[in-house]
């Protein structure tokens, strides 16, 4: 009895020296490796953030969608000559990626304008909210423009409308009607060959 509690103790004192000797490698070695880990986690979170926004849209683009269009390729498509141009910031948010311009003639009287989306705005599903809808006809053909592209009908005010995608940056440009009354047919198919001067002077 008095050996087997020897024993015993023995035991116990071995093992609470190799604790003491052991406790602070094991510490040390495990320490180490959980600040590479914190570290690895916080580089590979920053990594998935970065790869998330670049799938949603990318970086934000400043665009100066004023100068998309050149005094001279306006003048040329619309035989009119713009005066003056305004940035347009009613709806219109450059933090979101959108941004707007629109040309006057010298008797104020806005003829053209542009609206353009860029990361971070959604280009495809706003691309894809334009094709569509009373505005859309699917029977009149592509204008041919940058990747995809489209007519809308003209609308209240307007002579026509051409979308077109390029380089993931979406354009919209529009044609304003002087006149009251709704644009014909000659008067719209007239905008169109218009239109595709006007998005060809931004590609």
């Amino acid at each position: 009895m008095r050996r087997l509690i020897s024993r015993s103790g023995l035991s116990v004192a071995a093992l609470l020296v190799l604790t003491a000797c052991g406790g602070e490698d094991t510490e040390a070695t495990t320490a180490t490796p959980g600040a590479d880990t914190s570290a690895a986690t916080v580089t590979d979170t920053a990594t998935a953030a970065e790869s998330t926004t670049a799938e949603a849209g990318g970086d934000p683009v400043e665009i100066a969608v004023c100068d998309l269009l050149s005094d001279e390729v306006i003048e040329a498509a619309t035989g009119r000559t713009p005066a003056s141009s305004k940035v347009w910031t009613l709806g219109v948010s450059a933090d979101e990626g959108e941004f707007a311009c629109s040309w006057s003639d010298p008797e104020e009287s806005e003829f053209v304008h542009i609206t353009v989306w860029a990361p971070p705005a959604d280009v495809n599903a706003e691309f894809e909210e334009l094709r569509s809808g009373l505005f859309y006809d699917e029977d009149v053909p592509s204008p041919g423009i940058g990747d995809d592209s489209f007519y809308r009908l003209a609308g209240v005010g307007e002579l026509g409308t051409v979308v077109f995608l390029s380089d993931g940056i979406l354009h919209k440009i529009d044609l304003s009607n002087p006149a009251d009354a709704p644009a014909t047919a000659e008067q719209e198919e007239e905008a169109r060959r218009t239109l595709v001067t006007l998005a060809e002077g931004v590609i």
